[in-house]
């Protein structure tokens, strides 16, 4: 295996490990806090939707901020630092209230500009044309593995019928899995630097040109393709990694009957094909954005994320208000206008491609 491929692989075991802790703490956040506020009532019944809708907004701020600050701190520091603020929000846990998560929330939002912002430029500098589209399937591979195994976790200390959590239990939970962002924030601080004559130099540029760069690119054909893939993604990670799940656990209708134990069959089904599909928009995105703005990688990674922390803003804050079935047919209609624009934007990014080689042989 070479340095690169060993890079890549590290830097997806350190993104498992993190969200191993935060997306397994996702699927039960909004069940938490329900349940501190039927205890408590220090926060908010739906607090959960709120504090996810802070996180976005911050996140979608964060992004278009971020690129001169990965400039300076590096992609590795970057993702570290950025790794950190998960740790501190699932600490913040051990004692909920409604101030601390609201803060901790808004520090998560800018850390996560840091963390996959930094991992789209580390990315891109261990990869080339060739190799993108499998580095950023393994790196996905292993983020994604991350949802199999909290998933897994979460079947054996929880009922699936489970509407209420002791904060004991609470404390237990995010003890362990703040635990395992400390494992994965390490794992990110070891990162090897790329080697020199692999690594791809990006232009010197001073803050004030790298964030106008920023705002500059986000203007062109190309990005506002991948911009609508971004906000229709954004809309889907809302749906599966949070209203889908939280509509599960608060769902009577699995009982003991016959015909109501065919429906969890069904909705693993519809988990599972949800993953897959994320799976495969994400892959196929972050390996046109390592090709096509290989010279702006993390000024495009900051524009796709930014877009997508816009719509999933908005759907989580919709979340607690929209009937199901609206938001359903928003993501049918979204997911149509995706797939129209990723078309497009594969085929001027395989043109581009094209171009790229005829020069190289003239």
């Amino acid at each position: 295996m070479d340095a690169r491929t060993w890079n890549i692989f590290q830097l997806g075991f350190g993104f498992m490990l993190v969200f191993t802790g935060f997306d397994t703490q996702s699927f039960i956040e909004e069940t938490v806090l329900s349940s501190v506020s039927d205890d408590t009532g220090r926060v908010d019944e739906h607090a959960g939707y709120y504090s996810l809708s802070i996180i976005y907004a911050v996140f979608t701020v964060a992004n278009l901020m971020s690129p001169p600050i990965i400039a300076v701190l590096g992609a590795k520091w970057s993702m570290a630092v950025g790794g950190s603020t998960y740790v501190i929000f699932l600490a913040s846990f051990f004692y909920i209230n409604t101030w601390l998560l609201y803060f901790t929330s808004a520090l998560l939002g800018f850390g996560a500009a840091l963390l996959w912002n930094g991992e789209g430029n580390y990315l891109t500098m261990n990869s080339d044309e060739k190799t993108a589209g499998r580095h950023s399937g393994i790196v996905w591979a292993l983020y994604m593995s991350s949802l199999i195994s909290g998933g897994i976790f979460l079947t054996f200390i929880f009922d699936y019928s489970t509407t209420h959590i002791p904060q004991a239990t609470i404390r237990i939970l995010y003890a362990f899995f703040a635990a395992l962002g400390v494992l994965g924030v390490i794992t990110l601080a070891l990162l090897r630097s790329p080697l020199k004559e692999q690594l791809h130099e990006q232009p010197k540029q001073n803050h004030i040109k790298n964030l106008m760069s920023t705002f500059h690119l986000m203007l062109t054909k190309n990005m506002a393709f991948l911009a609508v893939v971004s906000l229709y993604l954004g809309m889907e990670l809302t749906f599966w990694n949070g209203i889908y799940t939280t509509s599960l656990s608060f769902t009577r209708q699995f009982g003991a009957n016959e015909n109501d134990i065919l429906a969890m069959p069904l909705a693993l089904i519809c988990g599972f094909l949800l993953g897959l599909g994320d799976s495969c928009w994400n892959t196929q995105l972050y390996s046109i954005l390592a090709i096509e703005y290989e010279d702006q990688s993390t000024q495009a990674f900051a524009i796709t994320r930014f877009f997508n922390a816009l719509a999933a803003c908005a759907a989580y804050f919709s979340g607690s208000y929209l009937k199901l079935r609206f938001q359903l047919s928003i993501l049918f209609f979204g997911a149509v206008l995706a797939a129209v624009c990723f078309f497009a934007a594969e085929r001027r990014a395989k043109k581009d491609s094209l171009d790229r080689s005829a020069a190289v042989i003239a």
